[in-house]
Order: structure tokens, then sequence, then C-alpha cells
């Protein structure tokens, strides 16, 4: 039985804006309802005060989302009115507080016309609002009923509520993280037909918008077809590391979330299966990252790739990755370091240099993998024609992120058919 993630704390105001604590990931326009009926707007029957008014209102009542809760709520409404500053008007819900409690979208703004209040570009006597994503309503059911509530504050004009309708964002079950890891594409025959003109070349600008997706068949032996996770369907050309997992968080948008990385089974450590840990704060540089025992909840969109590494982390292993919001996991992410470069054990950094970079692992223990990191041990990981440092990041138990002549040393030491030095068959982590 494989552990269980444990809970974590979310933040206040995760969102930026002061909003309710939010943790889930939130779905953008998932709900849409309109009320097209046009419903008419009386009268103030005395003069302009704010104790009495014209009231008039427009609802939608929802269903079909049994569980659900909100996560954010978009309104839009039309109204025609020959006094537009009249106009007091509010969205709330069948759950909020009080008459009058929720959140206001015009407050007797313009005159006659709308002076350029609202979204359209005439200066006329109508509103036509789109609101901004508001976080009121976070925590409340999807499942109620909405309404529109108009007040008219002064006499002798009238009109009436047009449109109102809704955008709902709920929360859902977070995604897993996409493949992710560098080189990206590094050749373009990695990937088939991506760019859509089916020449088989793999656009950088592919990566990004379509995660290079490939064709099995079509994966060179340098890299490792993958299926892939989170939004991107398909397969990706992924290239594996010794000591490191790549994959991009950025699926989950916002969300406030930890991943989480469980060991399905590896050569070194055959008896290891089940042991699970948490992802650690990235560098924002390097985008490297180590393993902690407790989940780190984070909002992750601000980074693209993470490398993760520790002693779970060995060469030969079989991982899944989840996103894990505190409250259910997502789907696995799954994921593997090098494979096993026959006859030696372990140890196949990098391919080849092809003139401005190293391709990805090729299955061979050569003095290609030990002048990778010399190279960027030599150059202080900067410059061109270097692999990345999680690629020749070996030592010690828990990779710490430097390269050095530890490293240089452990992959010289494969090379010359040494077993991978860490940990024991039950444990990657044992002294």
């Amino acid at each position: 039985t494989f552990p269980v993630p444990q809970p974590f704390d979310t933040v206040s105001g995760a969102q930026g804006d002061g909003s309710p604590e939010q943790s889930r990931a939130c779905v953008p326009e998932v709900v849409v309802y309109l009320n097209g009926t046009d419903y008419a707007i009386p009268d103030d029957p005395d003069a302009c005060n704010t104790e009495t008014c014209g009231y008039a209102y427009s609802s939608l009542t929802v269903s079909g989302h049994p569980g659900r809760t909100l996560c954010g709520v978009r309104a839009s409404f039309v109204i025609e009115h020959s006094f537009v500053g009249d106009l007091f008007v509010q969205l709330n819900s069948e759950n909020g507080p009080p008459p009058w409690g929720g959140v206001t979208l015009w407050d007797r703004y313009g005159s006659s016309l709308d002076e350029g209040y609202d979204n359209d570009v005439e200066n006329d006597a109508d509103i036509e609002l789109r609101s901004d994503i508001s976080h009121f309503f976070d925590g409340q059911p999807v499942d109620q009923t909405y309404y529109l509530d108009v007040c008219d504050h002064c006499p002798a004009h009238t009109g009436s509520i047009d449109r109102f309708w809704v955008r709902l964002f709920y929360d859902q079950r977070p995604h897993p993280p996409r493949l992710g890891g560098l080189p990206k594409c590094s050749y373009d025959h990695e990937c088939n037909n991506d760019d859509g003109t089916g020449d088989g070349f793999c656009w950088q600008f592919d990566y990004d918008v379509f995660g290079c997706l490939c064709d099995p068949w079509t994966c060179p032996n340098e890299s490792v077809c993958l299926e892939s996770g989170g939004m991107v369907p398909g397969s990706e050309c992924y290239v594996p590391k010794d000591r490191y997992l790549s994959f991009d968080p950025t699926v989950n948008g916002d969300a406030y979330l930890a991943y989480y990385v469980l060991l399905l089974g590896s050569l070194f450590h055959p008896d290891a299966g089940g042991m699970a840990a948490y992802v650690g704060t990235p560098d924002p540089v390097t985008g490297i990252a180590g393993l902690e025992p407790d989940p780190v909840g984070l909002n992750w969109y601000s980074y693209d790739q993470v490398h993760v590494g520790g002693c779970l982390i060995s060469p030969s292993s079989f991982y899944y990755i989840y996103a894990w919001d505190g409250v259910e996991l997502s789907g696995p992410l799954f994921l593997m370091t090098t494979p096993q470069p026959e006859p030696k054990y372990w140890g196949d950094a990098v391919g080849m240099f092809n003139g401005s970079m190293y391709t990805p692992p090729n299955g061979v223990v050569n003095m290609d993998d030990i002048m990778a990191a010399i190279k960027y041990y030599q150059q202080g990981g900067t410059g061109g024609g270097i692999p990345h440092l999680c690629q020749v990041d070996v030592a010690p138990q828990v990779p710490d992120q430097v390269l050095n002549f530890t490293d240089v040393q452990l992959l010289v030491g494969a090379y010359q058919t040494q077993y991978y030095p860490y940990g024991n068959p039950s444990d990657p982590c044992a002294p």
C-alpha cells in the first residue's frame, strides 16, 4: 500500500487579492448561464434618496454540479435606462449574506449616459458591463440561484434589465504535471510532424505550445517516448537523467498545491517501491529542487521547468509524480531516470557533443559523459556547449546542485563499471 499524502496549510489570498483561502485548481470558463428575459425597472416612488428605490431583479438557477464549490464568479449584464446614473446594481447569491451584501457592479455611475464607465465603446443610455472575476462567493456551492439586483434611486426615469449571465469557476481535481526537461528537442527529428507541416521538424515554438509531441516509433534511441501528463495528449520525447526528474508544473495555473513523488521500482533498490517524498521549493534560476518529507505548497506557475533530485531519485528507476492540493491527488505522470547502459551499471549522463551541445543519453558510458562534467566544471556552469547541471550532478547521495571533482570521480567509476554507490536494496536513502 502506497503512503497517502498528508494535508498541508493553504494560504490566505492565494489569488493575490485578499480573497478567502484557495488551494484547489480552478477551471476557467466552465459554466455559463444566461437569462435573456427583460425585466422592467420601476421608478423610485418618491424623491432621490437611498431609503427607497424602484427594485427589479433577474435570476439564474444553476444545477448539475453536486459537491462543487465556487472559486470565482464573473457577472455580465445589459441594462437599458434613460438615466443610468440613478441605478445601483449588485450581484448576490442564494447562499450569500443578507440582501445588498454582495458584490457591487454599478454604483450610480454616469448620468443620462454611461460616460464610459461600462465596457461598450459608446457613451449611451445603456450599461453593458462585464465584471472582473470576483472571489467574494468562493466556497459557496456552484448549484444555487444567483441574482442581479437593481435599484433605481430617483424618479422620472425608467428602463429594464435586458440580459444577465454569469460565468462560474469551480474547484476540481488538480492535473498531473507535464513532462519537462532539457534539452528541448535537441534534434528536429526527435519529434514527428509536430509543427503541422508534415515535414517531421520540431520547433521550439511547438514545444512551448503543444508539449513537443512525438510518435513512439520515431523517438530516437537517445531519448525516451513517454505518455504526456496534464492537458497535453499523446506522448513526448523525454530526456532522462541519472539523479533528477524533470517536469513542467504550470498546467494547474496559479493554484496553490504541492507535488508528490512516488518510487515505483528501481534496479538498485528493488525492495524500495512505495517510498515517497514531496518536491521542495525550486531554485528560481536553475529550477532545481530537492525532496522534502512534508508537503511544500506553492504557486508553481513561475517555474516553467522543475528538476527534482534527492536520495530517492536514482538511476534505472521508475516514478509517479502527482499534484496534491491538500484534498485530492491528480492522476499520475510517469517518469523514469536513465536506463541501465549495459554493460555498465549507470553513468550515462549525455550522448555525444555535436559541435554546439550535448545530445541526450545514448545507452553508452564513455569519455563523452566524463568530459561533459569536466566541461561544465571548467566553464563554471556558464557559456555555451555545456550540459544542464541536472544531467551531470550525480553526487553526493543527495545531489548538492554543485559540480565538482566528486561528480567527475563517480562518472569515471561508472565508466570503469563500478556499481551505483548509494543506498541499499530496500532504501535508496540508507547510509
